[in-house]
């Protein structure tokens, strides 16, 4: 990694998908330049907080891709969080560069706070780079297992009256964080009701 300092990043939603968040960090939408191949990913626990679905609003610009959001984002669920404390949200967890917020929180949109949280994680000894999949290596690390700061997107509170149903495409994403997350939570994601 470059001279940035390194920071961690807990994702959630659709950014679970290795693919989809080097794209988002790669300044694909945005005109930023962020070259992140050899991001390390692990699995995330962050307790004391539900996950849930709400209206897109103006959380995707306009170039987003329309299958992905349905054409009106107000009719299409994405991912939020709210606090409570019988609940958990699994994710995973990326080491990335302080950088790369230049772009996550355009791509979040005015919508969501970032704030940071104590997230659990399981370090791996291997894990798979978010390059293309042609381009994907196993990094090795030395970190370790236990609690760490992560910056964490958080909707507004007003979000959580406005339950929409997310597409199919959106929630593949979401399953394609499944190597970080445990069973009975991705069978879960699975269940979830979505709009097509």
């Amino acid at each position: 990694m470059g001279s940035q300092a390194e920071v961690c990043y807990f994702a959630y939603g659709s950014n679970m998908d290795p693919i989809e968040f080097r794209k988002c960090i790669g300044g694909r939408k945005h005109g930023l330049e962020v070259q992140q191949n050899d991001i390390y990913r692990a699995p995330g626990e962050l307790k004391g907080w539900k996950i849930y679905f709400c209206h897109a609003d103006d959380c995707y610009p306009e170039d987003e891709d329309v299958d992905v959001w349905a054409a009106d984002p107000n009719l299409t669920g994405i991912c939020s969080i709210s606090r409570d404390t019988s609940s958990t949200v699994y994710g995973v967890v990326y080491w990335v560069e302080g950088n790369v917020f230049d772009t996550l929180d355009k791509h979040e949109g005015t919508t969501y706070s970032r704030e940071k949280l104590k997230v659990q994680t399981t370090i791996k000894e291997k894990t798979l780079g978010v390059g293309e999949p042609e381009n994907s290596k196993f990094i090795e690390t030395s970190r370790k297992s236990g609690e760490v700061e992560c910056w964490v997107y958080v909707g507004h509170s007003e979000r959580q009256e406005t339950h929409r149903k997310p597409t199919k495409r959106y929630m593949d994403m979401l399953l394609a964080g499944a190597d970080c997350l445990p069973n009975r939570y991705v069978e879960m994601l699975r269940q979830v009701e979505t709009l097509h």
